[in-house]
This record gives structure tokens, sequence and C-alpha cells, in this order.
């Protein structure tokens, strides 16, 4: 399932940073909103394009199945040119045209078999729909990971430019030291080491933001800005399960395709049995000539007639085999449907209750670090405490940030996974979703 593919490049991609950012002044140029990005992935994306497509090719071939339920019309004409020759002497050679038309109109009265491949048409068309409503929340799983990914890439980017500024001013502190007798050429070498880690690791994350920008860019066919939303939003928990269950039950379009091909291939089983009934229809028909008939000066009539074929074969028994055994087929993978998406609601939902609580850890050890790193910074400076404490107390921040990053990003794309499986808007409020 999506669910299952995604979580890697969703949830354990979103491990890129902390909640540093909670603490930082915002970019001068944020990044778009998401609904941005989903709109124009929306609008532009192939994929969407495609899936869209199919549905058209859908909608047409049960517009052409429903179509024979309507009267036929034919109508036929025809020109004869007659010439004769004539003896010398009588006035030249004889010529007469004739002109003849027809118009006919068939209907069905009774077909019961086209009546259910109508019908199953009708399904089918259904089901292609609710196929291209599915590939659009597919492209927007795949929006909404790639967007809450760039982020947390660009607030782990900035975390570790403020960490090489740290660094930085630390080696100019050891080795201010060292000219004073007060450090060792150690202190100094350790002091470059963080310098470079951090350069490195910023190198990264610059890395990271480059590709997740042009990945969302290819979605979406809209160039990211640089810098990164709020994410500081509130941490409270969900509706209970057993409403998300009922609000996908309704509104997923996986469930409502593989129920639209289960009753497509009812209908299917059906129209092979009815396909060995009688068919009864009625014909009529308008003819007429400039030619002249020796009874009644005209070939002008018309026609009226009733029909009633039946037609009965081992084809016919065949098809009626073949086609129960795939309404069977359809109906196993109905309730698989069903299954797999009661399954993926609730992952999806314990995700969000499991975000919530990550969160809230991950602030208060955030938040305890930063105290920690900006206190041991002071005891350094100050002379009263080693070096290596401060570059200790610098790696807890780097490491609670990056946890905290990773548990906000985890839950807004939680929630927006979890509204997408629920067959709802991804940033639907849940007041939007249940009305209260």
């Amino acid at each position: 399932m999506m669910f299952r593919r995604e979580k890697q490049s969703g949830y354990k991609c979103a491990a890129l940073g902390s909640a540093f950012f909670l603490s930082l002044a915002a970019p001068a140029f944020a990044l778009q909103p998401l609904r941005q990005f989903l709109d124009g992935a929306l609008d532009q994306g192939l994929d969407t394009r495609k899936a869209a497509a199919e549905a058209g090719v859908a909608r047409a071939q049960a517009a052409e199945i429903q179509s024979g339920l309507f009267p036929v019309l034919s109508a036929s004409g025809s020109r004869d040119h007659e010439q004769y020759q004539l003896p010398q002497g009588w006035g030249g050679d004889l010529a007469a045209d004739a002109y003849a038309g027809s118009l006919q109109v068939n209907l069905s009265v009774v077909d019961v078999g086209k009546w259910m491949a109508s019908a199953q048409a009708g399904h089918s068309a259904e089901a292609a729909e609710n196929g291209f409503t599915e590939a659009k929340a597919e492209v927007e799983r795949k929006v909404a990971c790639t967007y809450y990914r760039l982020i947390g890439a660009e607030a782990l980017k900035q975390a570790y430019s403020r960490s090489q500024d740290t660094a930085a001013k630390d080696l100019d502190i050891a080795q201010a030291k060292k000219s004073a007798g007060a450090a060792t050429d150690l202190d100094v070498a350790q002091a470059r080491v963080e310098l470079a880690s951090a350069a490195q690791g910023l190198v990264e994350t610059d890395l990271e933001v480059s590709l997740d920008a042009r990945a969302l860019r290819s979605l979406c066919a809209l160039e990211p800005t640089s810098g990164f939303p709020d994410l500081d939003g509130e941490t409270a928990g969900e509706p209970a399960l057993a409403v998300w269950e009922a609000l996908a039950e309704k509104n997923s379009p996986i469930l409502k395709a593989a129920r639209e091909r289960w009753l497509a291939a009812e209908d299917s089983a059906r129209a092979a049995k009815a396909a060995v009934l009688p068919v009864a229809g009625l014909s009529y028909s308008q003819s007429g000539s400039s030619a002249s008939n020796p009874l009644t000066g005209t070939y002008d009539g018309s026609l009226l007639a009733g029909t009633l074929t039946w037609q009965f074969g081992l084809p016919n028994l065949a098809a009626i085999s073949a086609a129960e055994r795939q309404a069977s087929v359809e109906t196993t993978a109905e309730a698989i449907a069903r299954r797999d998406l009661m399954d993926a609601v609730n992952e999806a939902w314990l995700r969000v209750q499991s975000g919530v609580a990550q969160c809230r850890a991950a602030d208060a050890k955030a938040d305890a670090a930063r105290v920690a790193a900006q206190m041991a910074q002071v005891r350094f400076e100050a002379g009263s405490s080693s070096h290596q404490d401060e570059i200790q107390a610098q790696r807890d921040l780097i490491t609670a940030e990056s946890e905290r990053i990773s548990a906000r990003t985890g839950l807004l794309y939680a929630r927006a996974f979890l509204r997408l499986t629920a067959g709802v808007d991804p940033l639907a409020a849940v007041s939007d979703v249940f009305g209260h």
C-alpha cells in the first residue's frame, strides 16, 4: 500500500532536523504554502493527466455501449443512368436517369443482455472516475512527503549554519586562550574538527534542499522559494479511530473504485446469462424511386416489421462461466480493498497519536538542550569548564534539534496522510471534516 511505501520517505525522511527553528526568526522569504504545490501538481502533473485521460476513455466506451439502447437510423440512395443507342436516323441516343432512396429505423424493444451490458459499462466508467480521484490522492501524497522533507532540510540547514557560526567563535576563543597559555593544541584541534563537522553538515543539508526542491518542482511545475514556514503548530490528537474509519468507508476513492468494479462484474455476469434470451425489435423502412411502375406509377413504399431472434451455443456457456468467475474475483477484491483501507486508516491514525507524543518529548528535550548549550558556552568563555564540555553540549543541541524537526514534520505529514487515506482534503481541519 501507499502508506507502507512512503513511510520511509515520509516519516523517516522527515528526520532531517528539529525545532531549533522555533527559536529562530522566520526567514524573509518563507516557502509557499502546501496548498499551492498541491494545486500545481493536480493542474500540471503528468500522472493526473494520464488518469484523467483514462477516465475519459472509460466514459466514452460506456457511452458507446449505452447508445445501443437507442434507435438506429440507416439511409441509402442510388442513381441509375441508362443510355440506349438508337439506329441512325432516329434522332440520336436515348438516355434516362432513375433515382432511388430508402430510410430505415431499427429499435431493440426487449434486449435484456444489452440492458445489463449498459449497466456494466456505467459501473466501469464510475470505477475509472474513482481511479482518477485516487491518482490525484497519490500525487498529493508524494507532494506532501516531498514538501515536508524540504522543510526539514531547510530547517536543519539553518541549524547547521548557526552551529557553524558557534564553532567558528569557539575556534577563535580556543586560539586566543592558547596564545594566553590557557588552552592546549588539542583544544584548538578539537575546535577545528567541530567547525569542519558543522561545515560538512551544512553542505550535506544544502544538497538535500536542492534535491527536494527539484523533486517538488518536477511534481508541481512550481519553483519553491527559500526558507520554511512556521511549524510550531498544535500537538492535539485526532478524533476517535472509529470516526475516521466511517469517513474512509464513505469517501475513499480506492474503496469506491473496487465497489464499482465489483458491481460491473456482477452486471457482466447477468449480461452473459441474458444473452441467451430472445431479442424483440421493431423495424420501419420507407423507400422511393423516380422510376415508373407499370402498376402503381411509382416505386414508393413503406414497411413496419417486428422481429424476434434467439441464439444459443457453447460460446454462451463459456462466457457465462467466465463472467461468473470474474464476478467472484471482484467480490474478493472489494473485500480486500476494504480490509486494506481499514488497516491503512488504523496505521495512519496511530502514527498521528505517536507523532503527538514524539513532538511533546522532542520539544522538551530541545528546550533543555538549548539551555544546556548556552550555559556550557558561557562557562567555557569564562574559563570555568573545559572545551570538551562545551563541544558535547553543542552536539547534544544539534541532535535534539534534529529530533524536534523530525517530530514536527512527521506529525504534519501524518495528519495529511490520515486525511488522504480517508478520502478528504489533506489540509482540512477537524471542524471542516466533521462539521464541528
